[in-house]
């Protein structure tokens, strides 16, 4: 009589009792967990804080050019007002103009062009400004090759010559440089250079009549700066008949920004008077007249109280010039020195004409002033200042490294969990494991630790970006701190993390999977 045998089906485990055994060898082997979680750790820890700055130097970005833009306004009207625009600035300008916008209306008005004849100039400046960074990668010689000695837009002019134009073609098969466009765009920009280069060159030559107009009628004698600061509230109309075009809110925002401009300079030509700059010594704690500066005398005129005792010193100087230097006989008395730092002083001390309110007023704008471009200078370093973050090829080799060195160290750390454990592997087939269960049981034991790991990461990371952050920007970082933005970066960093163990798993978890139960007893 034959014996019949039943094959029952391997028992599987579900995923919570599959999980449970998971979290019970990572306590067993809690040091070998502990160095792969500590490996993830620094990895997203490291790109956390490198996004994390990135999103807070794109915040600060933003909040720096809305701060900035009433000192941006001034800076483009008394340029706009005060000098003729070369055809490089126009092309700039063209280039990053709103083909609706008031500036566009202004260049209009002064190429005497319809707005249909003026708007193409906006997408060829900015095809200009393609093709002008390209010849400026350039080196000397290969530059030398393609066109020969001109320079700057005089290399388009250079171009109208078909022999010139059939040579740089030729050529550019040499040049390592890729061209930005094809051969059949650029050839369609040349065609158009000679219209599009006389339009710009009109529109450059009605703005420099129409400053010369602003000088003569308006300006009589004063600077721009000057004019602006006691301009008419009917600005926009005065102007208007010259092709500039500013809004009534944009001239007296001008106009207040002029004013504290004028009257910082004001402050700052007081250091020119030997006896202010001898107290500002004193006031700012230098040890040396020469190392007194408008930025130490601005700190100190920034309390109200300072400003006061900045004026009543003043004071005091004028009634010592009417009683020392109006009186020929107390004259004489005085040592020569004095009489001089008294008389080179004088016209700055009885013609400086403000309050200690607005004294306090101006220099607490001059130090943010200059705080703002201090900070503007390091963000522009991360961003473009238009709140696009940009990674540079060093940063972006790092983090790629830093996550190489990451993978490779889960990989040996999973492929040692392996060979520390082949006996434990072939009793679990032995006791019916299959392949998927071994391969999923060392899968979810890397994305356990990657998620703590992840965790710990993240968290680090973003801090550390935080205090990187206001090391470098001070509290602005802090003020304007993107919460949400800074969250994502760690939840991106930390799914990376998890994702990235996993992945480093795969290959010990086949090894691991692939083992035979005799062969795995048989290993000591």
């Amino acid at each position: 009589m034959k014996k019949v045998i039943n094959v029952e089906k391997q028992t599987r485990l579900s995923l919570p009792r599959t999980i449970e055994l998971v979290l019970s060898g990572v306590q067993f082997r809690l040091f070998r967990a502990a160095i792969t979680v500590a490996i993830i750790s620094l990895a997203v820890a490291f790109l956390t804080t490198m996004l994390g700055e990135s999103v807070i130097a794109r915040n600060i970005a933003i909040a720096i050019n809305e701060e900035t833009a009433p000192r941006k306004l001034l800076d483009h009207w008394v340029s706009r007002l005060g000098q003729p625009i070369t055809t490089d600035l126009l092309t700039t300008q063209l280039a990053e103009a709103d083909p609706d916008s008031s500036e566009m209306k202004e260049f209009a008005a002064w190429g005497n062009l319809p707005s249909e004849q003026a708007t193409p100039l906006v997408a060829y400046a900015q095809e200009q400004l393609l093709y002008d960074a390209y010849f400026l990668s350039l080196n000397e010689g290969d530059l030398r090759s393609l066109v020969g000695r001109p320079r700057g837009a005089a290399i388009y002019g250079h171009l109208q010559d078909s022999a010139a134009l059939e040579t740089f073609h030729t050529q550019r098969a040499f040049v390592k440089e890729e061209f930005p466009t094809s051969r059949e765009e650029f050839d369609t920009f040349l065609n158009a250079w000679d219209t599009m280069a006389a339009l710009q060159l009109k529109i450059a030559e009605g703005q420099a009549l129409a400053t010369n107009e602003f000088r003569e009628t308006l300006l009589s004698g004063l600077t721009v700066n000057q004019y602006l600061t006691t301009c008419p509230d009917n600005l926009p109309e005065l102007i208007a008949p010259m092709g500039f075009i500013i809004s009534p809110a944009d001239a007296i925002t001008v106009r207040e920004q002029a004013s504290l401009a004028l009257d910082a300079e004001l402050v700052n030509q007081m250091l020119k008077a030997p006896m202010v700059k001898l107290k500002a010594k004193d006031w700012t704690g230098e040890e040396s007249l020469a190392k007194v500066s408008s930025d130490g005398l601005f700190k100190f005129l920034a309390s109200k109280g300072n400003a006061e005792a900045f004026i009543k010193e003043l004071d005091e100087l004028r009634v010592r010039f009417a009683e020392e230097l109006d009186d020929e006989d107390v004259a004489k008395r005085l040592p020569e020195e004095e009489v001089q730092r008294l008389t080179q002083s004088r016209s700055f001390v009885e013609n400086f004409p403000l309050s200690a309110e607005r004294v306090a007023e101006v220099a607490k704008w001059k130090l943010r002033e200059t705080e703002l471009s201090d900070i503007e200078a390091k963000v522009s370093l991360t961003t473009d200042m238009s709140g696009e973050s940009t990674f540079s090829s060093r940063t972006i080799a790092l983090i790629s490294v830093s996550f190489l060195v990451c993978m490779v160290g889960i990989v040996n750390a999973m492929l040692m969990s392996v060979a520390d454990r082949f006996r434990e592997i072939a009793t679990m087939k032995c006791l019916g494991a299959t392949d998927g269960f071994i391969m999923t049981n060392f899968m979810l034991e890397s994305a356990v630790q990657g998620v703590v790991g992840g965790i710990i990461g993240a968290c680090l990371g973003a801090v550390l970006g935080i205090v990187r952050s206001w090391a470098a920007y001070g509290g602005m970082a802090l003020n304007h701190l993107p919460g949400l933005s800074l969250l994502a970066a760690a939840a991106l960093s930390f799914a990376l993390g998890v994702i990235l163990s996993v992945l480093a798993a795969v290959y010990p978890a086949f090894v691991a999977a692939r083992l035979a139960p005799m062969e795995a007893m048989r290993i000591e």
